[in-house]
């Protein structure tokens, strides 16, 4: 009992220190995470995705698009993920965006703390130090100061990658329905997150642990199981990637490129943004 009570007690404060350091960073700076591309890209997008789901439409099949791209090839916004739909409904109740993009990071820090404990004990570290790596792992500088202040889906990402890590190392224990599916789901918003990095993070740890039931373990049969399972979640986790393929060759981007008589003018989007009152802090003032 007393050791049930310690582990919710260092649990809790884990929690706590979690919630408190954003809201710090927020005091000391109210902008600390609403600058960059949040403030010219991610907000915007995804108070978009909010009307349009207020709206009864499904993002990625709505012909609504911003900055010059339908939602469906929109792969870094996560329209196929349905916790980043929910943060979008979320991030709607707010007037103040500045703080509910703080709640944002929070709610999905948290997420990747317990999924990094999962990680810990699966690896065989006691449970007191499992807790000290995933702090450690959410508290990581470059996580926590630039990509919680700029970017969202890195830190989504960052929140579902832990558990596609832990259910493939449950799978080379417990090869069962149940942990297939956490598996699958597990892999699928992570993928679906919009954060490129996570997925070859992800296929490169896929890799190794069929390297290491093939030629360590020696288990053919296993290894079998694993590869099918690991190629039909991979079927799976294309569905978000597939349209952003699709439409490459029409992004504004690579259009501007393949364009030598304008290269990098700036775009009518791009010239509307600069112009716009909303903007002038973002653009004196790096960090708001």
């Amino acid at each position: 009992m007393i050791r049930l009570k310690s582990e919710l007690f260092t649990t809790f404060l884990s929690i706590v220190a979690i919630v408190l350091l954003p809201l710090y960073l927020y005091v000391e700076n109210n902008r600390f995470f609403y600058i960059d591309d949040k403030v010219a890209d991610y907000i915007p997008k995804l108070l978009d995705i909010a009307s349009i789901l207020k709206n009864g439409e499904f993002p990625f099949l709505s012909t609504n698009f911003m900055y010059g791209s339908v939602y469906a090839a929109e792969f870094q916004e996560g329209v196929y993920n349905p916790i980043i739909l929910l943060s979008a409904l979320m991030l709607d109740l707010f007037n103040n965006l500045a703080l509910g993009a703080c709640v944002l990071t929070i709610v999905f820090l948290l997420i990747a703390f317990f999924g990094y404990y999962l990680l810990a004990v699966e690896l065989g570290i006691r449970k007191g130090w499992a807790k000290i790596f995933a702090i450690s792992s959410v508290f990581n500088c470059f996580l926590i100061y630039w990509y919680t202040s700029a970017w969202f889906n890195p830190v989504n990402a960052t929140a579902f990658l832990p558990y596609a890590l832990w259910s493939a190392l449950t799978l080379k224990k417990s090869l069962n329905f149940k942990t297939c599916i956490i598996y699958l789901a597990s892999c699928f918003m992570t993928v679906s997150a919009g954060w490129p990095s996570a997925i070859i993070v992800l296929f490169i740890y896929m890799i190794l642990m069929l390297a290491d039931i093939l030629f360590i373990q020696k288990n053919n049969k296993l290894f079998i199981q694993n590869f099918l399972i690991y190629s039909g979640t991979a079927l799976v986790c294309s569905i978000p990637i597939l349209p952003l393929i699709m439409s490459d060759s029409m992004f504004t981007r690579v259009s501007s490129i393949n364009n030598l008589t304008n290269f990098l003018t700036g775009s009518l989007q791009g010239l509307i943004m600069f112009s716009f009152p909303a903007f002038n802090d973002f653009i004196n003032s790096w960090d708001g």
